[in-house]
């Protein structure tokens, strides 16, 4: 009896695509090792031949923002999310990138299109939140900011931010808990030390 061969499906790289794979998972050990430098070499030189490698201009953007140059990460991100709409950690940074130049409605958007691939990532909650506060829509920020809680209760930023906005409704007593919250994950935070004691001198006992 002759042995039966099975068809592959897997699809076939080329060469410079094989050598792009293998920068990129260069590059993403050099970023785990904070070799920031040396990663994005590597990752340039994966787009020099796979100029449509999603997953590349992502990270590549993150690196690139986190030294500063924000131009060039808005650039890699926008192409990312172009080459792959499903890559929710590049439509948050982009977000993100948005709404440092102030434009919340642009910022607003890429942080739902974030939720609608997955409604359980706290970030994009959070962002989306702060953002929403951004634009004066602080019933939707609150929400937000809720729904980031929720999935990350150690995220002292959301528990500041949703103080501040439940203080400015008037809801003090829940914004007491959130700052209380937000120092025992900040301890000695000044700014908010200062929002609970302001705060506090709110409640009739001083709370």
């Amino acid at each position: 009896m002759g042995i039966a061969l099975v068809a592959c499906n897997w699809p076939l790289l080329s060469v410079d695509a094989m050598r792009a794979v293998t920068n990129h998972n260069v590059g993403y050990a050099l970023q785990s090792e904070g070799r920031v430098d040396e990663a994005i070499a590597q990752y340039r030189a994966a787009l020099g031949m796979l100029p449509d490698y999603a997953d590349v201009h992502a990270n590549l953007g993150a690196l690139l923002a986190g030294q500063g140059h924000h131009d060039e990460a808005l650039q890699h991100y926008r192409e990312a999310v172009r080459i792959d709409p499903g890559l929710t950690e590049a439509y948050v940074n982009l977000g993100i990138e948005l709404a440092s130049r102030n434009r919340q409605a642009d910022a607003i958007e890429t942080f739902r299109r974030a939720l609608a691939i997955d409604p359980q990532h706290a970030a994009a909650h959070y962002n989306l939140g702060t953002a929403l506060a951004g634009a004066g829509r602080s019933e939707e920020a609150v929400r937000e900011l809720t729904d980031a809680i929720e999935l990350a209760p150690t995220n002292a930023a959301a528990h500041s931010n949703l103080g501040i906005l439940l203080a400015s409704a008037g809801r003090i007593d829940s914004a007491i808990d959130h700052f209380e919250a937000a120092l025992k994950l900040r301890p000695g935070d000044r700014e908010i030390e200062a929002n609970l004691a302001h705060a506090r001198a709110l409640t009739p006992r001083g709370r």
